[in-house]
């Protein structure tokens, strides 16, 4: 076999190697995201049962609007996990609060939910028919 023929074949050899690592790196890469996103998001739920089990524990009072500080107070207590964010905002439309988590680092909404004093049970149903 000729210089120049074995001379190709490395080269050949060696950029399906390449690719091929190339693919295999890519790959793991995808599977570490995707576990890391299935963590984060394992957090965000776990954070999420959290708050609601003690924002039920909380005192019964008249569903009202200023019913909503309470809620804040109550999660800005609740230590996060972390690489978590959670962002609470009062809704300007509905009696309620958003709650939104992200990743740390991202800016990104992972989950949002909004919370109301008669979705935690804490309304009468007086308070919520009329």
């Amino acid at each position: 076999m000729p210089l120049l023929e074995v001379m190709l074949s490395c080269v050949i050899w060696s950029g399906a190697l390449l690719a091929g690592l190339q693919l295999w790196g890519r790959g793991a890469m995808q599977r570490q995201n995707q576990a890391e996103g299935a963590e984060l998001l394992r957090q965000i739920e776990r954070d999420r049962l959290q708050l609601q089990q003690r924002w039920r524990a909380l005192p019964k009072r008249p569903c009202a609007d200023a019913d909503m500080a309470d809620f804040v107070v109550v999660a800005d207590e609740q230590p996060m996990a972390p690489g978590l964010r959670r962002v609470l905002d009062l809704s300007r439309d509905e009696p309620g609060l958003w709650v939104r988590w992200s990743a740390l680092e991202g800016t990104e909404v992972l989950r949002q939910r909004l919370v109301t004093a008669a979705g935690l049970g804490r309304c009468s149903e007086e308070e919520w028919i009329g």
